[in-house]
């Protein structure tokens, strides 16, 4: 199966929310998430719900969340790539505006099973 906006959208509105059921439901078992940095953010093999995904999401962001816009999709088979722009808040506070760009694999399933991120520029 190839990549859709749908499932895009799925993904991107599950990361954006910070909830791990949503996000454990679009990627396959053993996908692995990247950040900006090159950094394994999560490794779904290593969690058995959820909960614990989105418990590890909670940790690993700090109070941080984030608001997508500005979206622009490119489909290529099993594969999707989203310019999106993304603003970084802690607490109420703006703590940045940045560009980057999403690379999204996914399964035979339709499932995302590896995604990598790019940091294109601050805004």
């Amino acid at each position: 199966m190839s990549a859709s906006q749908e499932a895009v959208d799925r993904y991107m509105a599950a990361v954006e929310a910070g909830d791990g059921e949503a996000l454990r439901a679009t990627c396959s078992s053993d996908a692995k998430l990247y950040d900006s940095e090159g950094a394994l953010f999560l490794d779904m093999s290593q969690f058995g719900d959820g909960a614990a995904v989105t418990a590890e999401m909670k940790d690993k962001m700090g109070g941080v969340t984030l608001k997508y816009s500005n979206r622009s999709l490119q489909l290529m088979g099993d594969t999707a790539e989203e310019v999106h722009d993304v603003q970084v808040k802690a607490g109420e506070d703006v703590v940045a505006n940045v560009q980057v760009r999403v690379k999204l694999e996914f399964n035979a399933e339709g499932k995302v099973a590896g995604m990598s991120e790019e940091f294109i520029k601050e805004l």
